[in-house]
């Protein structure tokens, strides 16, 4: 159920009516209708799917060596 969401529904709407959907969601602020055209940019398409994520490792220079990088570098 749409209103069971934490985070909210996000809907990528493909050649149909996106105020149809609105109504049958009753306008809910929970859900994102994303009804756009289609870009040929997949990375564009996936921006609202996907989070951002940094991963940092460091060695420190006064000798506290992680092994976490030994593979890497």
């Amino acid at each position: 159920s749409l209103k069971d969401s934490v985070d909210g529904v996000r809907i990528r709407l493909l050649g149909e009516d996106p105020a149809a959907l609105a109504a049958a969601t009753e306008g809910s602020v929970d859900v994102a209708i994303y009804a756009d055209e289609v870009s040929p940019c997949g990375r564009v398409e996936l921006l609202p799917y996907v989070v951002e994520q940094a991963v940092s490792a460091t060695n420190h220079r006064f000798g506290n060596h992680t092994t976490l990088l030994d593979s890497i570098l």
